[in-house]
């Protein structure tokens, strides 16, 4: 979860720069289109797309280990269903664009994603920072007859469900 916090901060900011770069003369009037600004527009704009999308296998696979096998493929119904979004989100960033501009939808933008990675900071309670501390929890449960064989991260759905319902 650390690297993947660590990325969306760094997606998040470069999409917030995009948001103020109207404003600190990177686009607009007066920028010509050899200009080095549209450069690095261009390199902020592949950094926040590569900063916001890298993790994506990382939390599907977070996902997986914290719930149980027999909920898996109604949390994975719910992560498809979630794909819906960019198109309600592309048809609102075209108005947003149409009406204010460019800049208004990147600092929309980094809003949204700035309010995902709070909610997603108390994940760093839950999730352990590496492989060893979770098969170190799982071998616990097997030796007190929690979780079966096989059943990778089944030990540690417990809290994570407890805390939801």
């Amino acid at each position: 979860m650390q690297t993947d916090i660590l990325f969306c901060v760094v997606g998040t900011c470069c999409v917030g720069a995009l948001g103020c770069g109207k404003a600190l003369g990177w686009y607009g009037e007066g920028v010509e289109v050899g200009d080095s600004r549209r450069a690095l527009l261009v390199g902020l704009y592949l950094l926040r797309t590569f900063g916001v999308n890298a993790t994506g296998s990382l939390q599907y696979a977070v996902l997986m280990d914290y719930c149980k096998k027999s909920q898996r493929a109604r949390w994975s119904a719910l992560e498809s269903v979630t794909s819906l979004g960019w198109s309600g989100s592309a048809a609102l960033g075209g108005l947003i664009i149409e009406r204010f501009g460019y800049d208004r939808v990147f600092l929309c933008t980094a809003v949204l994603h700035a309010l995902a990675i709070a909610v997603r900071l108390p994940l760093l309670l839950i999730v352990p920072k590496n492989e060893a501390a979770l098969l170190a929890e799982d071998e616990g449960e097997d030796e007190e007859g929690g979780a079966g064989e096989g059943e990778k991260g089944a030990g540690l759905t417990s809290p994570l469900l407890g805390a939801i319902n």
